[in-house]
């Protein structure tokens, strides 16, 4: 066994990094309070949270609010609360808020916690074919949960401040492609060399037996046993993944060589439909999540040394997720495996990930490939994609038209008879440089 070094080795202390006055601060994370301020974020009136939309103001108009009453200080666009971008004419809006740390050596390094308010609006192609059109997606788990749980910290921290700095971020855009924390790490409210760590809440509204899923352990050597001693103080059923990646806001803070970490407790038969209401969480199961995602900041923002960055270049999901996304989706709908980014200015949906074993893969479509047609549809946006994969059954073939740098080429996707299994759909492929 190598010597281990030593700022690691004060990370992994027992008990590193408590502040004193724990109690107290963890007595303001209330279900209460978290049902409060899910019933507002997920009520009809705000009709889904759609990025961009009016009723998308109102929230982070909220969100703001909350901040400010914490005693936080802005830290959007030329002072206020409100980072802006656009995408398709489209102005959207992350709310981001900063406590500033206590020690002075310390406090110009950074921990960022993370929650995407944005939702699917009124459903259709906007939830990715699951709910109907036209009917309201309230998305109470996805993530009014994250985001109230977000609140609370923030109140929480407000009423002791650890050593670093803290940046709360409230994401828009996420169901658009993570659009919100891509614009972030690109203009981050304070500078991203000093951000030593990225947690990020999403979907923690629907724990069952004190279930929690945590990804991205394999970011840094430090997460293991944060992350453990954490869930055992809150007494919660762990499952752990390594990977840095996710279909969550932590990515763009992987990509950037950031320590991250993503709480999540699964999807449900509600996810992205109509039913996804505010009486439907364990408000005791998010008071708890809450609990223990402010012990493990509490840690990273206290300890002596900073977390060393390592790369777990994976897809981190629950073991069931690939099951449960296809009782969600349909049992007959058939998948390309690829992540995919925001639309070209001329069209077409850029390749950003390609997973191994899928039939992407098999096709020999790569990263950096910009995906133009199924056939003769015509693939402008993800809706495109995944109404043009939904016409074609497990066990057929179809003829996908690409743009590899300056080539077009089309290549035959063949699609399995039988359902991939997880491995094929959450690692990524190797690939030429």
């Amino acid at each position: 066994m190598g010597t281990m070094p030593f700022d690691l080795l004060l990370l992994l202390l027992p008990g590193a990094g408590r502040l004193p006055g724990d109690a107290a601060s963890l007595a303001t994370i209330k279900a209460s309070e978290l049902r409060a301020h899910v019933e507002f974020l997920a009520s009809d009136e705000l009709e889904g949270r759609e990025a961009g939309s009016e009723a998308e103001g109102v929230a982070a108009a909220y969100l703001a609010s909350r901040l400010h009453a914490f005693g936080l200080k802005p830290g959007g666009d030329e002072g206020g609360w409100l980072q802006h971008f656009r995408q398709g004419g489209r102005v959207m809006r992350n709310v981001v808020g900063i406590l500033e740390g206590s020690d002075p050596r310390r406090r110009s390094e950074v921990v960022v916690l993370g929650a995407h308010f944005d939702h699917v609006g009124r459903g259709g192609a906007q939830s990715g074919g699951m709910g109907p059109k036209g009917e309201i997606h309230n998305g109470a788990d996805d993530n009014a949960s994250g985001t109230a749980a977000l609140l609370e910290l923030a109140e929480a921290f407000a009423s002791a401040p650890p050593a670093r700095t803290l940046v709360f971020a409230h994401f828009s855009g996420e169901e658009k492609g993570l659009l919100g924390s891509k614009h972030y790490v690109e203009s981050p409210a304070l500078p991203l060399e000093s951000t030593v760590a990225m947690v990020n809440l999403d979907m923690i509204g629907r724990s069952r037996e004190s279930y929690l899923f945590v990804g991205g352990l394999g970011t840094s050597p430090g997460w293991p046993a944060i992350v453990a001693r954490a869930g055992e103080s809150e007494k919660l059923a762990l499952e752990t993944a390594e990977g840095g990646r996710a279909p969550s806001d932590n990515t763009p803070f992987y990509e950037k060589g950031i320590p991250c970490l993503f709480l999540f407790t699964n999807i449900h038969e509600d996810y992205h439909g109509p039913g996804d209401d505010a009486e439907k969480l364990d408000y005791a199961g998010i008071e708890r999540i809450g609990r223990a995602a402010w012990r493990l900041v509490a840690e990273v923002a206290n300890a002596e040394g900073r977390l060393p960055f390592k790369e777990a270049d994976s897809t981190a999901l629950p073991a069931d997720f690939g099951k449960r996304m296809r009782e969600r989706m349909g049992g007959n709908r058939v998948r390309l495996g690829v992540r995919t980014g925001e639309p070209g200015p001329e069209g077409g949906l850029p390749v950003e990930e390609v997973f191994e074993g899928s039939p992407a893969a098999s096709a020999g479509i790569l990263d950096g490939d910009l995906l133009l047609a199924i056939g003769d549809a015509p693939l402008r946006t993800r809706a495109e994609l995944m109404a043009a994969l939904g016409k074609v059954k497990r066990g057929e073939s179809a003829r996908l038209r690409i743009r590899r740098g300056v080539e077009e080429i089309s290549v035959e996707v063949r699609f399995p008879a039988e359902a991939p299994s997880r491995s094929s759909e959450s690692r990524p492929a190797r690939r030429d440089p």
